[in-house]
């Protein structure tokens, strides 16, 4: 009898964070692929389960990738978590954000304070989450996660994993994890920014700086196998 298939989680992502996203994925305990290329994005999307797509380090090979791959998923309904990363900055990843979400199929926005302010350009959090079927998460000291009506607050602790570059966008990457374990796009949510906000309180202040890496992912797999076997 064959073993159970582990789902595979594209991530088409920018190269600061790309290293720990992969090793993020594989601690979840499901394979990693990074596919930004316009040669074989959609390729990897027809076997891959879900994707993670981050805007950032945007150039005109990436975009026709990302044009080419999102149909794919969006065909298959398979979950699609955008971080849309410097969209406050940029008019062009701003349009490409908002192109994106109006095809709707995408099961998660994440992105901090001024991205996601920037999204909604003013409009109503509660009722762009319903046009468009998609739930934001708002980082920043709280985090803020909206579904229509459902909005759920977490504290995230004070940390110097905040100074690690790349930590930002591991949280899009659980949250694909966990979309792809049978959670929905509200509770993968919620059980994600708690997992980085437990594990945010694990790494000692005086922590040096090289070693914030090695203990975050650590502490995170621990935190990943306890909550994930309790929540079974």
């Amino acid at each position: 009898m064959e073993g159970k298939k582990i789902p595979v989680l594209h991530h088409i992502t920018n190269e600061v964070a790309s290293n720990l996203q992969a090793q993020v994925t594989e601690l979840m305990g499901l394979i990693p692929i990074m596919g930004n290329s316009s040669l074989d994005a959609h390729e990897i999307a027809s076997v891959s389960s879900g994707l993670v797509l981050n805007l950032g380090m945007p150039n005109p090979d990436k975009l026709h990738a990302i044009r080419n791959t999102i149909p794919v998923y969006k065909a298959a309904g398979k979950p699609i978590v955008l971080d849309p990363v410097g969209i406050s900055l940029s008019n062009s990843r701003r349009g490409l954000a908002l192109e994106l979400i109006k095809g709707k199929g995408i099961s998660v926005i994440k992105g901090n304070q001024s991205e996601i302010g920037s999204l909604l350009n003013e409009r109503d959090a509660e009722a762009f989450t319903l046009n468009y079927k998609a739930v934001l998460v708002t980082t920043g000291k709280t985090v803020q996660i909206t579904h229509g009506k459902r909005s759920e607050f977490l504290e995230m602790p004070a940390s110097k994993i905040h100074k690690l570059p790349g930590t930002g966008c591991i949280l899009g990457t659980i949250i694909g994890c966990l979309l792809l374990k049978g959670l929905s796009p509200f509770d993968a949510s919620v059980f994600s920014a708690s997992l980085m906000a437990k594990t945010a309180e694990r790494i000692p202040p005086e922590l040096s700086y090289g070693r914030i890496q090695e203990i975050l992912l650590t502490e995170l797999e621990v935190l990943a196998n306890e909550n994930l076997s309790n929540h079974k």
